[in-house]
């Protein structure tokens, strides 16, 4: 009788678990975790563009706050111009009351480049960063946070969980998307050396990077020394790296089978990131992260 009891005690709770009342509960509970972390995320952005508020230009605080809005939380504002224009106006100090306008008679307030590639990523009906038609929401929900952790691995000094929560898991075919970028290269123009560091965190040598830029035209080398192994290197040439929407990272090329993902941090002194490497089966793996800081010469 005892025996049974606590027989059919377990057999009840593996029933439950495997019921599709407990998978539902999980999945809510999932959701939930998920929805917490996106708005701590986002509280944490705000309060960084709050802190640096004193040395930006009106514009460029609204460019970030709308990203804030439109990519991490998903609002779809209405009348976006409009509020733009009244914060604008606003913001001019000593600027007299203007009458008020029909929405009809509002001028729209000239965007500046960057906050029209803000505004398109999030109105265009079919956006550049849909790499595949037929996302799933989890694949959805993978894309938002990968962008929520780039924002803040590009707002702060080296944070290594956040390194590492920027790995991509499908980094070929964000590779195989990838195109040559010419635009915003100033943070990886230099001379920059530094650690390198495999997933097991053991010294593998260090890394260098050199970008230069003569009107336009790019060349330099990127190098990876871990002795005894020979030097891998090649040259960059015609750019300052490769870039897939929607992630903020350029790629480099260290050999046939080794590429880098790349971010500037720390006000542009220092270059950090992952390291991928293609295996004979086709299939990718990280090998590492390094953290390399810009030479004064």
């Amino acid at each position: 009788m005892v025996a049974a009891f606590f027989v059919g005690k377990g057999y009840g709770e593996q029933t439950f678990l495997a019921s599709d009342d407990y998978k539902n509960i999980a999945k809510t509970k999932d959701e939930l975790d998920y929805a917490r972390n996106e708005l701590e995320n986002a509280k944490a952005k705000l309060q960084n563009i709050v802190n640096g508020a004193g040395n930006q230009k009106t514009d460029e605080l609204l460019a970030q706050i709308l990203q804030v809005f439109l990519a991490d939380l998903g609002l779809q504002i209405q009348n976006r111009d409009l509020i733009l224009q009244q914060a604008k106006n606003t913001a001019s100090a000593g600027a007299p009351a203007k009458p008020e306008q029909k929405p009809s008679e509002v001028q729209p307030l000239p965007m500046s480049p960057k906050m029209m590639a803000i505004a398109k990523q999030f109105t265009d009906p079919t956006p550049t960063w849909a790499l595949t038609n037929s996302k799933t929401d989890q694949e959805e929900k993978r894309r938002r946070q990968l962008k929520s952790d780039e924002w803040m691995l590009l707002n702060s000094e080296f944070n290594k969980k956040l390194l590492n929560r920027v790995t991509l898991k499908n980094f070929k075919e964000y590779l195989a998307n990838a195109n040559p970028e010419i635009a915003e290269c100033d943070a990886y123009l230099g001379r920059f050396k530094g650690s390198f560091k495999g997933e097991d965190g053991s010294s593998q040598g260090s890394i260098s990077f050199e970008l230069r830029n003569d009107k336009n035209i790019f060349e330099g080398k990127v190098s990876w020394m871990n002795s005894p192994n020979p030097p891998i290197s090649t040259n960059i040439s015609g750019n300052c790296g490769l870039r897939a929407d929607p992630l903020m990272a350029r790629f480099f090329t260290l050999s046939d089978t080794l590429s880098l993902q790349v971010y500037p941090i720390s006000d542009r002194s220092e270059l950090i990131g992952n390291m991928y490497e293609k295996l004979a089966a086709g299939t990718v793996k990280k090998v590492g992260t390094f953290r390399i800081r810009r030479l004064n010469i």
